[in-house]
């Protein structure tokens, strides 16, 4: 993503020692100083119940002036719970749900989560793909489109 003439890199990191948990790490491209991780990393990091197992694959768009990150958070699926709530017969679970969250921003680094992107009725608890954007005509947003 392309912000006042800088790049800026999305990528999935592991930490090494507080958690195994995955996050999503930013490194910005300046050209008179390179590539440089930002001091504010990891900017998105587990923190709800549906990620607690890791935050990854980040997916960056351009909309009406804000940044939207749709990006996996993965949990472990309690079958104790009414969470599961599908019937074991008909679409049996796995041990991990996948679920596709969203983020906004203002800047690329500072980010407000706004919880699930596609609700598990729809997803069966695994949502791991890419969301393609459409603008109020219902055409697919290009990466030069902003509105």
């Amino acid at each position: 993503m392309e912000r006042d003439g800088r790049l800026y890199l999305f990528y999935r990191a592991s930490p090494r020692k507080e958690s195994v948990s995955s996050r999503i790490g930013v490194a910005v491209h300046d050209p008179e100083t390179g590539w440089r991780d930002t001091p504010s990393n990891p900017v998105i990091y587990p923190t709800q119940d549906n990620e607690i197992l890791g935050c990854e694959d980040p997916k960056v768009y351009q909309a009406n002036g804000r940044y939207y990150m749709f990006y996996n958070g993965i949990w472990a699926i309690d079958r104790s719970d009414d969470q599961a709530g599908q019937n074991p017969d008909s679409y049996p679970l796995g041990e991990v749900g996948c679920d596709i969250n969203v983020a906004v921003s203002d800047d690329l680094i500072h980010w407000e989560k706004l919880g699930l992107a596609v609700p598990h009725e729809v997803s069966r608890f695994w949502a791991k793909g890419a969301v393609i954007p459409r603008n109020a005509r219902g055409e697919a947003s290009k990466s030069t489109e902003t509105t």
